[in-house]
């Protein structure tokens, strides 16, 4: 005779009691249940939105993306319309370049993802999010200040490094209440 443990005996009655019926599963993964939407939005005309915005910069380059933002997609696939906002007078000069903007895009996207490009002119602010960042002015440190500097980095030896390190000096001593500490 064999000897099985109580948990064993319980799960042998427990698989006897429910044999046959139907077995359920936990939730659907994640990308089992996107698929067939995903599917569809593909369909419709391959690249939506989003996935552009977020590579609009690698796109167009660094200097357009400060100029123009896309907007909306609009049209089935193979006659899609990509909407453009552009800054004032940007837009004309973004309108004259629109081939080669397409041929960008489509080269992103996929071929004849994209069949043409409106602009609508709108004022920096609202393409703003495009912009770079503006680089942080330090104020000049005095010569007291970077001759005290110049001096405790004279020891260092690598070429870059002491040229971060006087950056981060010029830094904390143009700080409101920045002081060097002996």
């Amino acid at each position: 005779m064999r000897y099985f443990s109580s948990a064993a005996a319980e799960a042998l009655s427990i698989l006897a009691e429910n044999r046959g019926r139907a077995v359920r599963y936990g939730a659907r993964r994640a990308a089992a249940a996107l698929a067939p939407v995903l599917r569809e939005q593909r369909a419709k005309g391959g690249i939506q939105l989003p996935e552009l915005a977020a590579a609009w910069r690698e796109i167009v380059g660094p200097e357009l993306a400060t100029l123009c933002a896309p907007e909306k997609l609009t049209g089935e696939k193979g006659a899609r319309t990509l909407h453009l906002a552009a800054a004032g007078p940007a837009a004309l000069v973004l309108q004259h370049q629109s081939a080669r903007l397409l041929e960008r895009i489509n080269l992103f996207a996929g071929t004849g993802s994209i069949a043409k490009i409106a602009f609508a002119q709108k004022s920096l602010r609202q393409i703003a999010g495009n912009a770079p960042k503006p680089a942080l002015a330090n104020p000049a440190i005095n010569a007291a200040e970077r001759a005290r500097l110049s001096a405790l980095l004279a020891t260092v030896d690598n070429p870059v490094l002491r040229e971060a390190l006087d950056r981060l000096g010029q830094a904390v001593l143009s700080a409101p209440g920045g002081q060097a500490r002996g």
